[in-house]
């Protein structure tokens, strides 16, 4: 996926939704590798997690149906959020 349209394009989208993305650094591609870490680094101040492949993993095994997300190195749920 080029970083800079379509996983954009998801990351602006889900925190349109109060969602926030978790994005493996190694599973997003660019054109070039100086424009795929300033997006990264863009999404990650502002709405994503970009994390890499071993501290994703782990924690998301077993985890499928959970929201969850990582903070400080840990899995944890994602607090409960009012529907509109």
């Amino acid at each position: 996926m080029v970083t800079s349209e379509c996983v954009r394009a998801t990351v602006d989208d889900a925190f349109a939704h109060d969602d926030r993305v978790m994005i493996p650094a190694e599973g997003v591609a660019e054109r070039a590798e100086v424009p795929r870490r300033v997006n990264l680094f863009d999404m990650e101040m502002i709405s994503a997690d970009v994390l890499s492949l071993e501290e994703i993993l782990p924690s998301a095994r077993g985890r499928v149906d959970k929201p969850w997300r990582l903070w400080n190195g840990r899995a944890c749920r994602w607090p409960a959020r009012e529907r509109r």
